[in-house]
C-alpha cells in the first residue's frame, strides 16, 4: 500500500477506507479478548481502566494502527493486566495471551462464511467457473470484479471489506504468534517451553525484540522472508477453510 500512495493514490485511499472498518475491529477484539480473559482469571486491572470495550479509541496505538495499515502487521496499545491477580499465574498469563490470537482467528472464520455466501449466490447464478472450485478462498478473491457487475457497486465494496476483515484478522494473529517479546507469542513460548519465573521479559530482552520488530519492518530482505511466510501460511489456511465451505454448501445442495 505505500508505494500505491505514490503511484495510485486514489486507488490507495480507497483500499485503506475498505480496509478500516475490519481493521478497527481485529485490533479492537484482539485487545478486548485479552483484558475479558484476564478479567475473568482474577485480573479487574483491564475493566478498571475502561478497557473491555470495543471503543478505538480506547484501543489504538498511533505507529501500530499505520504499519497495520500499510504493512499488514502491527500492534494496538496493550492492555494493562497484573499477573499477581491471577488465580493460577502460568496458566492464566498462558490463557491471557492465546486470548486475542484465538479472537482473531474466529473472526478470520467468520469472515470467510459471510464471504462464501455471495460467493455461492454468484456462483449458482452464473452456473459456475468451469474450473475446479474447491480453491473456494481463491475463487471467491476472483469473483470481486464479477459480484459488482452482478449485484452492483454496494455489494463489491461490502464484498472487499469481507475480504480485508479475513485476512487482516488471520494477519495479526500470526504476527502476534512471533516468539518476540512483547508478543503473545512470546509468553505462549515461556509458559510452554521456557518456564522462566518472570512471566514477562527483562527489559532488555523486551527492547531487543522490539528491535528486531522493526528490523522486520525496514530491512527488505526480512520483510519479504516474513512476507513469503504470511503467503504460505494464508495460502495453506485458505485453502482447507474453502475446501470444507465448498464441500458444505454442495451437501446441502446449494451449488
Amino acid at each position: 500500500m505505500l508505494t500505491d500512495l505514490f503511484t495510485n493514490p486514489i486507488g490507495a485511499i480507497a483500499d485503506f477506507l475498505l480496509c478500516l472498518p475490519g481493521l478497527l475491529l481485529a485490533l479492537c477484539c484482539h485487545e478486548t479478548a485479552h483484558g475479558l480473559v484476564a478479567y475473568w482469571c482474577g485480573d479487574p486491572t483491564a475493566r478498571n481502566a475502561g478497557r473491555l470495550t470495543l471503543n478505538p479509541l480506547k484501543h489504538l496505538d498511533p505507529m501500530g494502527f499505520l504499519c497495520m495499515a500499510l504493512f499488514h502487521f502491527g500492534w494496538a496499545k496493550p492492555v494493562p493486566v497484573n499477573p499477581r491477580n491471577y488465580r493460577n499465574p502460568r496458566r492464566d498469563d498462558l490463557l491471557v495471551s492465546v486470548a486475542g490470537i484465538t479472537a482473531n482467528l474466529l473472526l478470520c472464520v467468520v469472515g470467510f462464511i459471510l464471504m462464501c455466501i455471495p460467493t455461492t449466490l454468484l456462483l449458482r447464478d452464473i452456473g459456475g467457473l468451469g474450473y475446479d472450485c474447491t480453491r473456494f478462498f481463491q475463487v471467491s478473491y476472483a469473483l470481486s470484479d464479477m459480484i459488482g457487475e452482478q449485484y452492483g457497486d454496494v455489494a463489491y465494496y461490502l464484498y472487499e471489506m469481507l475480504v480485508n476483515f479475513a485476512t487482516i484478522n488471520l494477519s495479526l494473529a500470526m504476527f502476534n504468534l512471533l516468539p518476540i517479546p512483547p508478543l503473545d507469542g512470546y509468553h505462549v513460548l515461556n509458559d510452554l517451553v521456557l518456564r522462566n519465573s518472570d512471566l514477562f521479559a527483562a527489559q532488555k530482552i523486551a527492547r531487543i525484540g522490539s528491535m528486531l520488530l522493526l528490523l522486520i519492518l525496514v530491512v527488505p530482505q526480512l520483510s519479504s522472508l516474513y512476507s513469503r511466510f504470511v503467503g504460505t501460511v494464508f495460502m495453506y489456511v485458505f485453502d482447507g477453510l474453502g475446501y470444507v465451505a465448498f464441500q458444505l454448501v454442495h451437501l446441502l445442495g446449494l451449488l
